[in-house]
């Protein structure tokens, strides 16, 4: 018995059917084997990525602390700077208020000894720069912080 045309072509159209699927199929497999590489290489880049991030925060905190110390030795510097000359305003006040004695004794204005107008306008001078420098404030560095 000889098959028909119609069966020998139905026949091989599901071999072709099948043969199609296994094609796509084979095409599906394919794309998710690239994508997989592509998806771990990626997880690869983010751990790289992340350890990088990890060194990079603590670099900077390493460098703050160091700065922060830094200005903390020089700030201590000034302020000790600050505590001698302090101390000079009433040294000179002392020594006005004897020459301003010595001149009530001897009847003369104060201002007539000399260096006297000097040193009274350097006391004046000292207490307004000494309050400046007590004045100060230094930056709040938060505000350069994003």
């Amino acid at each position: 018995m000889k098959p028909s045309v119609q069966k020998i072509i139905t026949k091989l159209s599901k071999n072709q059917v099948e043969l199609a699927a296994e094609k796509i199929e084979l095409a599906i497999v394919d794309d998710i084997a690239k994508i997989l590489t592509t998806g771990q290489e990626s997880m690869g880049i983010l751990k790289t990525i992340e350890e990088r991030q990890q060194r990079l925060d603590q670099q900077t905190i390493e460098n703050v602390v160091q700065v922060v110390k830094k200005a903390d030795s020089e700030a201590q510097k000034l302020q000790r700077s600050i505590d001698k000359v302090e101390k000079i305003p009433s040294k000179i006040a002392n020594i006005l208020d004897k020459a301003e004695k010595a001149a009530r004794e001897l009847g003369v204005a104060p201002s007539s000894i000399k260096f006297y107008k000097e040193a009274d306008k350097l006391y004046t001078d000292l207490e307004s720069g000494i309050k400046q420098v007590n004045s100060f404030t230094y930056t709040d560095l938060g505000r350069f912080v994003k």
